[in-house]
């Protein structure tokens, strides 16, 4: 395995790979998915990338027996995107922004780009108690959350 940190952005998927990869990881090994005839609006090459990192990270637990964080913490990363992304849209619609993890929040008045919010991709959701929780999962950390400095 590479010595950097494999990290899983779930919002550099699309929500249809979002979709597939939730009905494919871990199910099928990369292999099989190259030969797949994807549905619209699946990048095979995107879709391959996080499903070849995780097959080689469930092969090294298995023979090594090197933790990871494991096809579950992945799924529900994916899950919680795609539910962040119902929780945006639904205030789009109201006259919010687009994606209110790119803002600073007090009360229901929000600046774009302020303190503590994502910069240039969504990272976060925000739980209904005001606080931020990470989207994406570091792969090779057992709990799938980042260690050391830099905890986003």
């Amino acid at each position: 395995m590479p010595a950097t940190q494999i990290r899983f952005e779930p919002s550099e998927y699309s929500v249809e790979e979002l979709r597939f990869l939730l009905g494919t990881l871990g199910n099928k090994p990369p292999v099989v998915i190259k030969d797949m005839v994807l549905p619209l609006g699946v990048s095979r090459a995107q879709i391959l990338k996080v499903v070849t990192d995780c097959y080689e990270l469930e092969e090294v637990q298995k023979h090594s027996g090197v933790p990871w964080a494991g096809y579950d913490t992945v799924r529900d990363s994916m899950e919680r995107m795609l539910q962040w992304y119902e929780v945006c849209g639904e205030l789009a619609r109201r006259g919010g922004p687009k994606h209110a993890s790119m803002q600073t929040w007090d009360g229901n008045r929000y600046l774009p780009r302020g303190p503590e919010s994502d910069s240039g991709i969504v990272r976060t959701e925000i739980l209904p108690d005001g606080s931020r929780r990470p989207l994406g999962v570091d792969l090779q950390s057992p709990s799938g959350q980042r260690v050391g400095p830099n905890l986003v």
